[in-house]
């Protein structure tokens, strides 16, 4: 969750009731070799600290009234040459979706056209994907 809130709306307000930031689903893709911002958490080369990113998301999970436990989520850029695996937490009772995607990488790499698609897919509502993306 963000530092100071989760803000929303034209003017960027502080929600201040949990019940809105319930209708966004969220998805965190990270690469795996990044030390600017670690994805297990911990402190940077520069001081900062860092939540992990099962832990962060699993206040998204909480929010969202789903499972703790998180399963594989197949897509069609899994594997390859970056090693992309996506999860989410399961059984999410208000109809939102969590999820993480991690691929190999440093600090600011992308997955390519094909993240572009999955992203776009999984805000679209069609997550998981079960279809070969074309770029």
């Amino acid at each position: 969750l963000p530092l100071l809130g989760y803000l929303s709306g034209p003017h960027f307000e502080l929600i201040k009731r949990g019940i809105t930031s319930k209708h966004t689903s969220v998805l965190q893709l990270h690469d795996r070799s990044d030390v600017v911002i670690p994805w297990r958490g911990g402190i940077d080369a520069d001081g900062w600290l860092y939540e992990s990113m099962n832990r962060t998301l699993g206040a998204w999970a909480a929010v969202h009234s789903c499972d703790m436990s998180t399963s594989n989520t197949p897509t069609p850029i899994d594997g390859g040459h970056l090693h992309v695996r996506c999860d989410t937490f399961t059984d999410c009772r208000n109809g939102s979706v969590v999820g993480m995607c991690l691929y190999d990488g440093g600090h600011g790499d992308w997955i390519g056209p094909e993240g572009d698609v999955l992203v776009w897919n999984f805000f679209n509502g069609s997550w998981p994907l079960q279809r070969t993306i074309i770029v």
